[in-house]
């Protein structure tokens, strides 16, 4: 199969921004709920291990579902992969779009109406140095297995040429 470097560009930003805004989301989802805890005053361990639970599995199963729809895409549309590839970049700047806007009134409303749960929360964070090592052990996951789905849809794309 021949590649012109215009399509290598676009493959290679699809995946970037595929994996980016999917890690946005999911990180948005996991401060929405993470705060929503701390406002209906849930134990901060069932907090901490819940949001970060949802968080893999929301990235894992999106990621799944959406890299298994984005080769749908391509095989099926004789490779428009710059329309995929901008489309990927404008759903990228709406995810920041929204986290932003979610960190300034979201979070600012929490802290100023919860500002004790708030504050205790992270503090129970801080004074658990191993939950900052569990936290980045799941992040790494999400690597592994955004890797591993990629690699899953290489096989189906294979199987289907």
């Amino acid at each position: 199969m021949n590649i012109t470097k215009s399509e290598l560009i676009n493959i290679i930003g699809i995946g970037t921004f595929t994996y980016l805004s999917i890690s946005g989301f999911s990180i948005l989802v996991e401060k929405i709920i993470r705060e929503l805890f701390i406002i209906i005053k849930t134990d901060n361990s069932l907090n901490f291990w819940t949001t970060e639970i949802v968080d893999l599995a929301l990235f894992t199963f999106i990621s799944f579902f959406t890299v298994k729809f984005i080769i749908r895409i391509i095989l099926k549309s004789k490779f428009k992969l710059r329309k995929i590839f901008i489309s990927l970049f404008i759903g990228l700047f709406v995810i920041q779009v929204f986290q932003f806007l979610y960190a300034y009134y979201g979070t600012e409303y929490v802290m100023e109406n919860y500002h004790e749960r708030f504050v205790d929360f992270y503090e129970y964070l801080s004074g658990r140095p191993m939950l900052s090592f569990y936290s980045s052990i799941i992040a790494t996951c999400k690597y592994l297995f955004f890797g591993i789905i990629i690699l899953i849809g290489n096989k189906t794309v294979a199987n289907n040429v």
